[in-house]
């Protein structure tokens, strides 16, 4: 979905993989876009949902989660979710 909108997905950080939270919400979507559009004719009430609700809410929380990522550095890697051993 990237490819098609690209600027719609900015907020979506290249080091998503390093964000627990940001993968299971692009997991949820890529999960609903699979149940609304393995169908031959998607119901549009399915569409509706998916594209009105549940893809801007998972946009705005995964910005949320990644907006101090950028190109250079991810805050994952300031902050990581498990200490290394030592």
């Amino acid at each position: 979905m990237r490819e098609w909108h690209p600027t719609y997905f900015a907020p979506i950080a290249d080091c998503r993989a390093a964000h627990p939270e940001a993968v299971i919400e692009l997991h949820n979507i890529v999960t609903e876009f699979t149940r609304v559009y393995r169908r031959k004719h998607p119901p549009p009430a399915g569409a509706i949902l998916l594209y009105g609700r549940w893809l801007p809410g998972m946009l705005r929380r995964c910005g949320e989660v990644m907006k101090n990522c950028g190109p250079a550095r991810c805050t994952r890697e300031r902050n990581p979710l498990y200490a290394p051993c030592q």
